[in-house]
């Protein structure tokens, strides 16, 4: 039986297993749903995370004490569409809100809604669990450690970027080239 992974990025996520496999659990509903095709299926995500962040500055002769206290909310809800084993669309919408004081927010903490990530991909399986994609559109992108080019998963509202991704993956390494521009948070 396949693993149920649910992952950070829910584009990764790859539920066709689950056209001949048991529905154990409670969310498999709506990580299947068939469109009347052979290999043609719906998967439904989401995403709701609440952070709660303060800080405090000590009172100085010349200001008073400062305290922040609020709470970071970001929901987003996406849905892919596979038609059959090649090709899919991915669209995810996103929401990060801010509740309580905050006297100088971040532009990374509040999005009221953002089209998040919404591309065309194809990919082929070769022999030996070899893997070309090619990813199109809007997309979250992770380029080595991360710490430079990511979705940046700890801000509130994660990061997009609007370009092209072509991979390969084979047993045991990957290699990947990009062309993309970061989406600004509005």
């Amino acid at each position: 039986e396949a693993a149920r992974r649910y992952l950070p990025d829910r584009s990764d996520e790859d539920w066709s297993f689950l056209a001949t496999a048991p529905r154990i659990d409670v969310f498999d509903p709506v990580k299947y749903i068939p469109l009347g095709r052979a290999g043609w299926f719906m998967t439904l995500s989401g995403e709701v995370r609440y952070r709660p962040e303060g800080f405090r500055i000590h009172a100085t002769e010349s200001r008073p004490a400062t305290i922040d206290n609020y709470l970071l909310q970001r929901y987003l809800f996406g849905s892919a569409v596979n038609f059959g084993a090649h090709a899919r669309v991915f669209a995810e919408v996103q929401s990060g809100v801010i509740d309580g004081a905050v006297r100088s927010p971040r532009p990374t903490d509040r999005n009221q809604l953002d089209l998040h990530q919404a591309y065309f991909s194809w990919r082929r399986v070769t022999a030996g669990q070899s893997r070309f994609s090619l990813n199109v559109g809007r997309q979250e992108l992770a380029v080595g450690s991360t710490r430079l080019i990511s979705a940046s998963p700890g801000l509130n509202v994660k990061r997009s970027f609007d370009g092209i991704l072509v991979s390969f993956r084979a047993v045991g390494w990957s290699v990947a080239g990009t062309a993309a521009r970061l989406v600004s948070v509005a």
